[in-house]
């Protein structure tokens, strides 16, 4: 499930379509940043 969020992260970060980022409402940013976190922690914590 967090290969999922991460390939997810990776996508929206590659995105440089800035309409779509624009549509994205607050709490979908606050959910990206908060999966961004998860993920990285997860990482981390398997190295």
């Amino acid at each position: 499930m967090i290969i999922q969020y991460i390939f997810f992260i990776a996508a929206i970060r590659n995105l440089n379509n800035e309409k779509l980022l624009q549509t994205l409402t607050k709490y979908d940013k606050m959910k990206l940043v908060y999966l961004e976190k998860d993920a990285t922690y997860e990482i981390s914590r398997t190295q």
